[in-house]
């Protein structure tokens, strides 16, 4: 069962091609496992506004690749964050947008590289 927005996806890759959709999933891919590792540094030092603003970036740039729940797991954080949750929740907040970020990850991969020997 996929957990990813297979039309949303589709839609995108319709507009630019597949290349296109692998060159930019690389470059998303490459900017989110940056940002994701900045979330801890930023929830640490207590840097709300930070954390705030990656998963507000996030959010939107993994709906591209029909990485809704992931998508959802950004919105949920950016709100918490506003609403001044406490650092230990968003920190199981943060543990487990990563676990769905995983996950969908393997899952865009995998569709666009249909076809190929990886």
């Amino acid at each position: 069962m996929t957990e990813i927005n297979l039309e949303n996806l589709l839609q995108y890759e319709n507009i630019f091609g597949l290349e296109k959709m692998q060159f930019l999933f690389g470059e998303f891919l490459n900017k989110a496992q940056d940002e994701l590792q900045n979330a801890d540094s930023f929830l640490k030092n207590g840097k709300t506004n930070a954390l705030r603003l990656t998963y507000h970036n996030m959010r939107s740039a993994s709906l591209v690749f029909g990485m809704n729940k992931f998508s959802e797991q950004c919105a949920l954080i950016e709100e918490n964050i506003i609403n001044g949750k406490n650092m230990e929740s968003l920190e199981k907040d943060i543990k487990l947008s990563k676990i769905m970020f995983d996950a969908e990850i393997k899952e865009v991969r995998a569709y666009l590289n249909r076809g190929k020997n990886v």
